[in-house]
This record gives C-alpha cells, sequence and structure tokens, in this order.
C-alpha cells in the first residue's frame, strides 16, 4: 500500500503505470503526481510544470504523456512528455 505525501483534491480521474509497476502518474482535471511506489518518491507535476485542466495520460515506451488545456494560465493544447 502507498500513502501520498501530496493530496490529490478529488477523485483521480486518470492512471498510468510503467512496464515493472514502480511508477506512475495519477490525475484527477486539476492534480497531477509522479509517483516512483518502490523509492517512495513524489513530484506534484502540475505545480512543478503550472499544468491544469488534465484531459488525458498516456504512456508510449519508455516516456509519459499529459495532455492539458491549461498552462501558466494560458489556454489551449499542451502536452508534456515526462521520462
Amino acid at each position: 500500500m502507498y500513502k501520498f505525501e501530496n493530496p490529490i483534491g478529488r477523485q483521480p480521474d486518470y492512471i498510468v503505470f510503467d512496464d515493472k509497476q514502480e511508477i506512475a502518474i495519477i490525475a484527477s482535471t486539476d492534480d497531477v503526481l509522479w509517483v516512483n511506489i518502490k523509492k517512495k518518491i513524489e513530484i506534484d507535476i502540475d505545480e512543478q510544470y503550472l499544468l491544469g485542466d488534465i484531459k488525458s495520460l498516456k504512456k508510449v515506451k519508455n516516456k509519459f504523456y499529459v495532455l492539458a488545456n491549461k498552462y501558466q494560465r494560458k489556454l489551449g493544447y499542451f502536452l508534456l512528455e515526462l521520462d
């Protein structure tokens, strides 16, 4: 069981794991957390990159992608790529 350090404002809408299920990205429309479950490390992605209105999460090969409609209070389509 994993206990979050950073609260997610509401029930998560999205969750994507890596192939080993050690790293996950968990998101609601307003919050995104990158979590290394094995090392117990969390990064609050939405706070660090100023993202909002999350629309989708995807993992392709060894990269995670976050699609959002807000970045630094600007509206549009924004795609964040994470290793």
